[in-house]
């Protein structure tokens, strides 16, 4: 089951409600959580969605707008990041079988959302200073810098790398 945590401001554009009841979610599955929010990018119209997951940070950049389209697109971005990042073929198939039905539910963690508005940022200073949006495609490169950059772990000791958290989390389950 893939949980998608869209903000507020990327449901309305979707024009969908989230999920009233969360009780029958699972947490079994393995990047089976992800918050998603819309950022802008500095020329108008240009925008990407942001999927960002709850406890690694690993981030999935989508060009566009639409929740509903990207999703199919979002799901094919993430195995070919874990596949560069040299998850085996073998894991990231069962993750990505694992991603099916999709359900839409609320936000409901500050810090995920704080992080994803520093990504927020990030992007569109680097698209004001250094890229031409209008003939920008290496989304792979973004995702692959956000894939090592550095985060406070929730226990606050020392830094870890979103891909070392995905590297404990596969170890963990096996």
């Amino acid at each position: 089951m893939l949980i998608l945590r869209p903000t507020r401001k990327v449901l309305n554009i979707a024009r969908i409600k989230p999920a009233a009841s969360e009780e029958f979610l699972s947490q079994n599955e393995i990047l089976n959580e992800w918050f998603v929010d819309i950022a802008g990018l500095g020329s108008p119209g240009k925008t990407v969605l942001l999927f960002v997951h709850r406890t690694t940070y690993l981030t999935v950049m989508v060009p566009g707008r639409s929740l509903l389209k990207s999703i199919p697109v979002f799901v094919s971005r993430l195995e070919k990041l874990l596949i560069r990042h040299k998850v085996s073929k073998q894991t990231t198939r069962k993750i990505i079988e694992a991603m099916d039905p999709v359900v839409i539910c609320k936000t409901n963690d500050r810090k995920t959302l704080g992080i994803i508005n520093q990504r927020k940022y990030e992007l569109f200073v680097l698209f004001q200073v250094r890229f031409e949006i209008d003939h920008f495609s290496d989304w792979d490169m973004l995702e692959d810098q956000k894939a090592v950059y550095l985060n406070k772990p929730r226990e606050g000791k020392g830094y870890t790398w979103p891909l070392d958290e995905l590297r404990n989390i596969l170890i963990d389950r096996g």
